[in-house]
């Protein structure tokens, strides 16, 4: 999906973007405001998409909290394939250095220090 497509969609789908761009030049990336992520912890469900809202809490869409490490924890949505695409980069790169296979039950990873 290309990012004129992406900001289409989110227009079109939440009533969030709909009134954020509103007025804006969809077609030029540059020119639209910016989200904070003070805007999005307090956007509530007007920030997610009607397809999404649709299937919360069926098996389909699962939600998970960012750590709030800068202060603010936010909640994400993912269906269970975009996740899955979302973890694979990483299981790439822990199978590359750390060489963890599939068939792996589970694995610790820790740091030697010097004492």
């Amino acid at each position: 999906m290309t990012r004129e497509e992406l900001v289409q969609y989110a227009v079109e789908y939440t009533s969030f973007y709909a009134e954020k761009y509103a007025g804006a030049n969809l077609q030029d990336g540059k020119s639209l405001p910016i989200l904070t992520k003070e805007e999005a912890a307090h956007a509530g469900v007007s920030i997610i998409s009607r397809e999404y809202y649709a299937k919360l809490g069926t098996p389909e869409v699962k939600s998970a909290y960012t750590s709030g490490s800068t202060g603010i924890s936010l909640e994400a949505f993912s269906t269970n394939a975009e996740s899955a695409g979302q973890l694979f980069s990483l299981w790439l790169y822990r199978r590359k250095y750390y060489g963890i296979n599939t068939d792996a039950k589970f694995c610790f990873f820790f740091t030697l220090r010097d004492h």
